[in-house]
């Protein structure tokens, strides 16, 4: 009886972690020329330099300076400048960015950053695995709409956008919160976060976040006749609003600062 069940536990983990290495082999094997010397060159494509010296600036500013990574007074000297309306795609490239400090410099750096590209097409596919067989209830449909979605031609042609390749944070978002609206608070406070992830990488995707969300919720609304039932939905998608606030005050701060507090700074320097 014993080994029975331990051998349901150990398929339903296997049939759980069977999506993540589908699309991590996969992700493998497109860019497997890569994976042969992923310290010493980079897949050039579309401001890949930029991003290359993102990974950089972010890894010195964190684990060097321990300074925010969205401003430097290295441009503008000695005011400053902020780079809250830069392409830094801080979530993406921060989880890699230790990396950097195992291997001699550029290596590291390079390293850190093709971790960061390979990690942004295997964790998209889950993602959108995770989204589409929730609402589906397809496992087949799931890796379709995976593969369609890390691989498509669009994100091949745009190797060098690590922030808006990173699609990961915005589709696990939309998985939350499609959860949060269906009544489970736990949902609310992961979608809250993934809502904060997806800002600290790309304000072009929560601006398409906000826009599915706005639909989704007008949907699920409009779908509840009980009474009361609409307005807990709404709760719902307030109570994610809340939290990812909560989870992105860091970066609500940077941008009071870059547009207050700045300006003041310039004015008082002279420089303006």
């Amino acid at each position: 009886m014993e080994r029975t069940v331990f051998k349901q536990r150990a398929g339903s983990q296997a049939s759980k972690l069977a999506p993540l290495l589908f699309f991590g082999a996969l992700t493998g094997i497109v860019f497997r020329d890569l994976l042969s010397d992923l310290s010493g060159s980079i897949l050039y494509g579309p401001d890949s330099l930029l991003y290359l010296w993102n990974t950089w600036w972010i890894g010195e500013s964190l684990l060097t300076e321990f300074t925010s990574p969205y401003f430097s007074d290295a441009i503008y000297y000695p005011v400053g400048v902020s780079l809250l309306s830069h392409s830094l795609g801080l979530s993406a490239i921060a989880p890699w960015i230790w990396v950097s400090r195992l291997v001699e410099s550029p290596g590291g750096v390079i390293l850190s950053y093709n971790l960061t590209l390979l990690t942004a097409f295997s964790l998209s596919g889950l993602a959108a695995y995770i989204l589409a067989h929730q609402e589906t209830g397809s496992r087949v449909g799931g890796l379709v709409a995976g593969v369609v979605v890390a691989f498509s031609s669009e994100r091949l042609a745009a190797l060098g956008w690590l922030d808006l390749l990173s699609a990961q944070y915005m589709i696990f978002f939309l998985v939350f919160f499609l959860r949060a609206l269906g009544g489970s608070r736990r949902a609310a406070v992961a979608a809250g976060l993934f809502a904060a992830l997806t800002a600290y990488d790309t304000l072009t995707h929560v601006f398409f976040a906000a826009l599915i969300s706005v639909v989704l919720l007008v949907a699920e609304w409009r779908s509840k006749s009980l009474p009361g039932s609409g307005r807990e939905v709404l709760l719902q998608a307030l109570r994610v609003a809340g939290i990812a606030c909560l989870f992105a005050a860091p970066l609500i701060w940077e941008g009071f600062d870059a547009l207050v507090l700045q300006g003041l700074r310039w004015k008082e320097s002279g420089l303006r």
